[in-house]
């Protein structure tokens, strides 16, 4: 997990993520962090860097990839939509995720 240190993830934050999150999501984390790098690089392109939050809060996004998310992004009708992703991760849920 000290690969998402590069994300702005503090040793105190990857040790909650790691209390907190199913042992699923965490070998998913470990094992793919390149794909979720890929993500967290797009995310923040767009202004969204609550990595964080994302871990805990819709861990479930981490499976996809980042054209993915960036797709149903990109072709969503909600306005405003950016900002709301900026202001609440858990507003993945308006797209789907």
């Amino acid at each position: 997990m000290d690969y998402y240190k590069k994300y702005g993830l503090s040793d105190a934050d990857i040790m909650e993520i790691k209390m907190s999150i199913s042992n699923d999501d965490l070998l998913e984390a470990e094992v793919y962090f390149l794909r979720i790098g890929e993500l967290f690089d797009y995310l923040a392109s767009i202004g969204i860097t609550d990595f964080k939050e994302i871990f805990l809060n819709v861990p479930d996004i981490l499976g996809y990839k980042s054209e993915e998310i960036r797709k149903s992004i990109e072709e969503s009708k909600i306005p405003n939509l950016i900002e709301l992703l900026k202001e609440d991760v858990s507003n993945f849920s308006l797209i789907g995720f």
